[in-house]
């Protein structure tokens, strides 16, 4: 059943089947990005009722992995080169949950945001590792879109799940057991991941990966990276910004009520979800710029056009979040695939998944800053908020169009 070989040179590979390889890489996707997404919700548990400190520290413990990744991020190259990629992940799986048990444990808050600034190294290596072999699937780069359309999918329903797992695991304040629980179901589920990892390992072996990527950095060496890393910082910069201060101008300026506001914000979320596939198929057929283009033009365009719902009829923000999650579906896909042309592999997965976790706190703290600029003691106009909108719509256009200008100028993409 195995399919025909391929022979390079001197060395005979079996390419695994395309199916198996995707569905695999999909699984240890989710595996992965669940933990990260089930302590937003148990912030109050894990931190505020445990250790009795403000909740603001729920800001570090949400950020301070990036010191890990930063961390990691150079010694990437040469983990790639010792380990076959399951055994990476599953390492990486192990470290993760290991890290994530003793933090279960009443430690204390600055002993746990040191083991949570350690675990953005594994958690990074995973990440970054699983979305490379989902760019190499396959015998060539064609069909990328679609792969990584799907990974923006299963990074979806992780966040949801992860959403869901975090927000009932939490309890009531009374409920001691609670982060022990919370970080045990973490430390399983990147058990699980490396289970998964070793289980199947043999479709993804080093040598095969390790000459297709060699190839692929000959043909693809004068491709850059950074513009790639620039849509990620970017895409999730303008994502915090509408998750943040969507939510408090819904709340504050409109008078939504918060089960309005919440179900508009995972409306965006699920048509994001639902479309990344279909869209990564169209950047296939059509072209990766071009669909990132009217992608990221219609996504930018949307949030500016919020600026003007407290002027509008209610059916307008409606609209406007909407088209926000029918553009931004095709972000994902194409920001994943034409980074995976640069040729690097894990290093280049790391780098743009460390772009887009800036991106996202970097938009987070200059918004804090305007709006505490703009607040007076009748609170924020809501002038002062459309004009917050236009400044991060207009610098992510501006971002984007860099970014698009730094390809097309290689004359690399058609």
């Amino acid at each position: 059943d195995q399919p025909p070989p391929v022979v390079m040179g001197h060395v005979i590979i079996h390419e695994p089947r395309f199916m198996n390889r995707t569905v695999v890489c999909l699984v240890m996707l989710l595996l992965a990005a669940l933990p990260d997404a089930m302590f937003a919700p148990a912030l109050n548990t894990i931190l505020v009722d445990r250790y009795g400190v403000p909740i603001e520290n729920g800001f570090w413990f949400m950020s301070v992995n990036l010191a890990g990744m930063l961390l990691v991020l150079p010694l990437l190259p040469w983990l790639r080169r010792t380990m076959t990629p399951a055994m990476l992940i599953a390492l990486a799986g192990i470290t993760n949950g290991v890290l994530y048990g003793l933090m279960a444990l009443p430690i204390g808050l600055p002993a746990t945001l040191v083991l949570r600034g350690l675990e953005g190294a594994p958690d990074l290596v995973s990440l970054a590792v699983v979305l490379s072999l989902l760019g190499q699937t396959g015998q060539s780069r064609s069909g990328s879109g679609l792969r990584f359309g799907l990974a923006g999918t299963t990074m979806m329903f992780a966040l949801f799940v992860g959403l869901i797992i975090g927000g009932f695991s939490s309890g009531s304040g009374e409920d001691a057991g609670a982060p022990l629980r919370i970080f045990l179901i973490a430390s399983v589920e990147c058990g699980l991941l490396a289970v998964v990892a070793v289980a199947a390992r043999r479709l993804f072996p080093r040598t095969a990966e390790v000459i297709q990527r060699t190839e692929r950095a000959e043909r693809d060496r004068k491709y850059p990276v950074w513009p790639a890393m620039v849509f990620m910082f970017s895409d999730r910069g303008l994502a915090g910004v509408l998750s943040v201060a969507g939510a408090l101008y819904m709340e504050t300026i409109l008078d939504f009520s918060p089960r309005l506001t919440s179900s508009l914000l995972a409306m965006t979320v699920l048509l994001l979800a639902i479309c990344n596939g279909p869209l990564g198929f169209l950047a296939d057929n059509f072209g990766l710029l071009r669909i990132r283009a009217i992608s990221a033009a219609g996504y930018g365009l949307c949030f500016m056009g919020i600026a003007l719902s407290a002027w509008m009829p209610m059916g307008w923000i409606v609209a406007m979040m909407g088209f926000m999650g029918l553009a931004g579906a095709g972000l994902i896909p194409t920001a994943f695939s034409l980074g995976s042309r640069h040729g690097g592999g894990a290093t280049d997965m790391g780098l743009l998944q460390t772009a887009g976790q800036w991106g996202y706190f970097a938009a987070i703290a200059i918004c804090g800053v305007l709006v505490s600029a703009s607040e007076s003691d009748k609170g924020i106009a809501a002038e002062d908020w459309s004009l917050i909108f236009l400044v991060f719509g207009i610098a992510y256009l501006v971002l984007n169009l860099i970014a698009m200008v730094g390809i097309s100028w290689r004359r690399l993409v058609r």
